[in-house]
């Protein structure tokens, strides 16, 4: 038999808690902050690309692209995980092993940076 207090827990759940979790709104690939993230990454990488490749062209084979997983989205490049975006705090971590994030590495939240310091911080 139930409590009184867990059945008006059951009627009135709290925001935060087991029987109601918070409400916020969660970032998608199609985010403006992700798009132009993705849009000056691939830009920053050009040059570069088409010094050490002449022959090949930039666009099709170091494309960059977004997908929105459970948890994160995962900023690619070449079709291979770059970096994670946490979808509720919006914050781009660096790749591990395995798509695992490393938490001692987060570059920044995805409005405050540019696709510059991806660029950077690509390869390490």
């Amino acid at each position: 038999m139930d409590s009184p207090l867990w059945r008006s827990k059951k009627q009135t759940p709290q925001t935060g808690t087991r029987d109601a979790p918070e409400t916020r709104t969660l970032l998608t690939a199609a985010h403006p902050d992700i798009q132009r993230l993705l849009a000056e990454w691939h830009a920053a990488g050009r040059v570069a690309y088409t010094q050490q490749y002449p022959t090949r062209p930039y666009d099709l084979y170091a494309c960059k692209d977004a997908t929105t997983m459970d948890r994160y989205i995962h900023l690619d490049e070449a079709g291979s995980v770059a970096f994670l975006v946490d979808r509720t705090t919006g914050i781009i971590y660096r790749v591990k092993v395995y798509g695992r994030t490393q938490p001692g590495k987060r570059l920044g939240h995805v409005s405050a940076l540019s696709g510059a310091v991806l660029h950077a911080q690509r390869y390490w």
